[in-house]
Order: structure tokens, then sequence, then C-alpha cells
């Protein structure tokens, strides 16, 4: 890794600095969004 890879913060990096609130309600949302998917599966296999 380049030295000057330490100092460039990536999007992602530059947003968790400024709303790391929102990163865990990003992932908490992206979780509840999956178990929802996963039930209407399980619905649509067992039907």
């Amino acid at each position: 890794m380049a030295l000057i890879d330490q100092f460039s913060p990536t999007a992602w990096q530059a947003f968790y600095e400024r709303h790391p609130n929102a990163v865990l309600w990003l992932v908490g949302a992206v979780q509840v969004a999956a178990m929802l998917a996963l039930g209407v599966l399980l619905r649509w296999l067992l039907a």
C-alpha cells in the first residue's frame, strides 16, 4: 500500500467521520431489509 493511500480517505471513511451514527443506522437498515427478504423467500419456498 502506498503511503499516500493513508492520507486520502475513501468516500465511506469521510462519510463515517462526518456522520458516525448514520453508518450504524445504514447497517441496521440493511440488516432489517435482509431479514425481511429472507422471510419472504422462506414463505415463497414453503408455500
